[in-house]
């Protein structure tokens, strides 16, 4: 990646950043007591942890507060975990890099921080208003992710909605049965 096309990112973090902090007052703090990751080591997280989150268990819904509250607990559940985890919330849209085929990461930077952390922001949103939040570990073999979908309102869950939220998760610390992949959570 061009040095200039990387400083133009981590330009536009920053402001993101101080506008996203200006809405959910948590969110700054969060980030603040974080390591940034470079906008290469970024965009190779993220689509490792795309990757991930597709072949693995997934859980579909149009209830944001049931999304989230599961999100929650299979947090809650590898909080425990000493291990630094690598972390975004995003309006996040993957596209590929023209020259290098790296994810850009176009909203928030990825930090380094811990489960702690994650959940604590977590918890002090009022509302289920994130449209994309990921975390793993740094190797990728354990991570939550959870993303929004908009599409054409259709009966879903005896409701019309044109919204989907997607939870994604894998790894031994956030393990889960087979046959829940790609099952809507319950009503």
């Amino acid at each position: 990646m061009k040095r200039a096309d990387e400083l133009r990112i981590q330009q536009r973090w920053r402001r993101n950043l101080e506008h996203a902090a200006n809405s959910h007052p948590f969110l700054g703090p969060l980030f603040a007591n974080g390591r940034p990751l470079s906008v290469e080591q970024a965009s190779t997280w993220l689509k490792a942890t795309m990757r991930q989150a597709q072949s693995h268990v997934r859980l579909i819904s149009t209830q944001p507060e049931q999304a989230f509250e599961l999100l929650r607990e299979r947090l809650q559940a590898a909080s425990h975990c000493a291990s630094p985890i690598h972390l975004c919330v995003s309006n996040y849209q993957g596209s590929a890099y023209p020259d290098q085929g790296y994810y850009l990461i176009l909203d928030l930077p990825v930090i380094e921080t811990s489960y702690r952390e994650a959940l604590s922001f977590l918890y002090s949103m009022s509302l289920p208003s994130l449209p994309f939040f990921a975390c793993a570990l740094p190797d990728g073999q354990a991570g939550v992710a959870l993303s929004t979908q908009a599409a054409l309102p259709q009966p879903e869950n005896d409701m019309f909605d044109g919204v989907e939220y997607e939870l994604s998760h894998w790894g031994q610390h956030l393990a889960a049965s087979p046959q829940e992949h790609d099952k809507p959570l319950a009503p």
